[in-house]
């Protein structure tokens, strides 16, 4: 059986043309769907930093009333409520990790909220003594999570070895 030459060789052209239009539209599809991707994960980091720094302001509000105001028994104002309300929804995407974290930040609002108040000079005492932030923890732990998702997009996925 004999080829002729011209055909082999618009065959062969044919081919080339397929396989770089093929190859140049798989890496358009690859790349397209990395930045999606990425995009994507900067949006997420984003919500997050906003939602925990708007917990970290609210707990810091409820700490410092709780702690100085004088109260007969702990009451759950607008301030407390939307501390309750921004663990929740910290609860819907963080780590287990910043949940907990969240819940004992929660939880010391409530503890404090209990005990006689004793005046923001001795409670400035008394947090220069032990070392004072009580939301350190909870920051260090959003630290740790947004990292996490940050080094996601940095990380390129690797082909898997057969």
């Amino acid at each position: 059986m004999t080829i002729d030459p011209a055909i082999l060789s618009s065959l062969a052209a044919l081919g080339g043309a397929l396989v770089g239009g093929g190859t140049t539209f798989l890496s358009t599809v690859y790349a397209q769907r990395n930045q999606d991707r990425r995009e994507r994960v900067r949006h997420e980091i984003a919500k997050r930093e906003a939602v925990y720094a708007e917990f970290i302001v609210a707990a810091t509000t409820v700490l410092a009333k709780a702690t100085v105001t004088d109260l007969d028994d702990f009451e759950a104002g607008a301030d407390e409520q939307r501390l309750f309300g921004l663990g929740n929804r910290i609860g819907l995407f963080a780590s287990p990790a910043v949940v907990q974290e969240a819940e004992k930040v929660m939880r010391l609002a409530i503890e404090i909220g209990l005990k006689p108040r004793i005046g923001v000079r001795a409670a400035a005492t008394e947090a220069l003594a032990t070392g004072g932030n009580q939301l350190l923890p909870f920051s260090r732990v959003c630290r740790e999570d947004l990292d996490s998702l940050e080094r996601t997009i940095t990380s390129v996925p690797r082909a898997r070895a057969r």
